[in-house]
């Protein structure tokens, strides 16, 4: 019979291995979905690459009217949360 080995690790661990805090993380995803929209198609703040996947899914939706404003929204949404978020856990 094969033999497991498993750690249990308790809250603050991951940061002796150079992984962020919860508090950290929270304020990771809020920066990331930080889009400022300047002009009527100019967004700047955020990640650029959530950005760019706002735009391929607005093209694929075929929601041209909406555009990425849906998104945007969502965005919005998560962000103001993050700071309300209680707990981030990763998978179990």
């Amino acid at each position: 019979m094969r033999k497991s080995l498993v750690f249990v690790l308790g809250a603050g661990a991951s940061k002796e291995v150079n992984l962020p805090t919860g508090e950290e993380l929270k304020r990771s995803i809020a920066d990331a979905l930080n889009f400022r929209v300047e002009g009527i198609y100019r967004i700047n703040g955020g990640d650029q690459r959530i950005s760019e996947a706002f735009h391929q899914l607005a093209q694929s939706s075929g929601a041209v009217s909406e555009g990425i404003n849906p998104y945007l929204r969502a965005a919005r949404l998560i962000r103001d949360a993050m700071p309300l978020a209680r707990k981030i856990r990763q998978g179990e």
